[in-house]
């Protein structure tokens, strides 16, 4: 087995950082009363960026050029979006009671924000039905997209081999999908939020487990596309349910915690997902949409209680 890269281990810490960072500005960017719209757009941006990556990368293969040029780029374009980051407006400190005395000047705060943002995601999680059924089942989630995406890497090397890149042409029909679906889930605001959530992730749910019994590629692709278009309309409506129900004085706190238990999940998808999908892959697809649909069945009731009262506004108005 080969050694850890530990370019690879900074970057995963550093991105175990920056992500709650990036996710608990939504509110300084996304107008109160706007939030599915907003987060639509800002999915959006990231769908785009997913799709100009691989050909950019291909570009850059196909002219010679050393592959250290795209993670060249990838900083360049870190610096260009830091800058832009900057010229957010600062928001006003809000005190953190759970947090203790001593703050940022305790030796021990490193600890404190563990345990702060656990009793933050608990506090949180209890007091909204919606959130506590979104957060419970972004877990499975993560852990059935992780197990699906091996399984169709598995699919690329037996049933498809025949198809150069599979995977490839399978993740592209998803970012695809993935980017109608930021830009149209805002056109059904007509619909109550509980109502589109449990559908597009029951529907996703049903894509997945069709994938192993479709006839020809191009059905794959069809499919991987309406996967694309569920999976960014959920997260949409979750990061918009987020904004509006979650106080922002701990939304940071909710994020830190929500992060690493994803990864953790991720990390158990990849571990037991090509296995899984070598031993049987109509098997590997039953157990995708189970544990992506089963938990969403069993705290389906949640998803239509109104938010809790407490606002993701709160203690944050803009300087």
């Amino acid at each position: 087995m080969a050694d850890p890269d530990p370019d690879t281990l900074a970057i995963g810490i550093t991105v175990m950082l920056a992500v709650p960072a990036r996710l608990v500005m939504r509110p300084a960017v996304v107008s109160e009363g706007d939030e599915l719209r907003g987060n639509g757009l800002l999915m959006a941006a990231q769908r785009v960026s997913t799709l100009a990556g691989p050909p950019l990368v291909g570009v850059i293969v196909i002219v010679g050029l050393h592959l250290w040029v795209a993670f060249l780029l990838e900083a360049v374009t870190a610096l260009f979006a830091a800058a832009l980051i900057l010229r957010i407006p600062p928001w006003k400190p809000t005190v953190n009671k759970s947090a203790g005395p001593g703050g940022a000047k305790d030796g021990r705060m490193l600890r404190k924000a563990y345990v702060t943002s656990t009793r933050a995601l608990l506090r949180v999680i209890s007091s909204d039905a919606f959130i506590r059924g979104a957060t419970l089942t972004s877990f499975s989630y993560l852990l059935a997209v992780t197990l699906g995406r091996l399984m169709l890497l598995v699919m690329g090397a037996e049933r498809y081999s025949d198809i150069s890149g599979f995977y490839g042409w399978m993740l592209a029909a998803m970012g695809a999908g993935g980017l109608c679906g930021s830009l149209l889930v805002a056109r059904f605001q007509r619909f109550s939020t509980g109502t589109l959530y449990v559908a597009v992730m029951l529907i996703e749910a049903c894509g997945w487990l069709s994938l192993p019994w479709l006839p020809n590629f191009p059905a794959a692709m069809a499919v991987m596309c309406a996967i694309g278009i569920m999976e960014s309309a959920g997260y949409v409506l979750y990061y918009a349910e987020v904004q509006i129900r979650v106080p922002t004085s701990v939304m940071g706190y909710y994020y830190a915690a929500l992060i690493p238990v994803g990864d953790a999940c991720i990390f158990l998808g990849s571990a037991v997902g090509a296995w899984l999908a070598g031993v049987s892959v109509p098997a590997a697809a039953l157990i995708v949409a189970g544990v992506m649909g089963i938990p969403m069945l069993l705290t389906v009731g949640w998803y239509f209680a109104p938010p809790s009262g407490e606002g993701g506004r709160v203690a944050t108005e803009p300087r």
